[in-house]
């Protein structure tokens, strides 16, 4: 529930998504743990693609992660 100047309101699940999924991410980075996107895409920005190797160790990282 909520106030403005023309009276109280209520906020549903669908406006409150938006939050809710913010909120998510910030508790779950604060405690280092990662849903699955979360995890290769942090993979993906870090990854070494200009070498095999790095390329090999990427995709054995997103292997692990489900």
């Amino acid at each position: 529930m909520a106030f403005s100047p023309d009276g109280m309101f209520y906020l549903g699940a669908k406006e409150l998504e938006p939050t809710v999924g913010l909120a998510g991410t910030g508790i779950r980075g604060m405690l280092g743990v990662q849903n699955e996107k979360e995890a290769v895409d942090d993979i993906m920005r870090n990854a070494d693609f200009t070498s095999v190797e790095g390329k090999d160790k990427a995709l054995d990282d997103i292997r692990k992660v489900s």
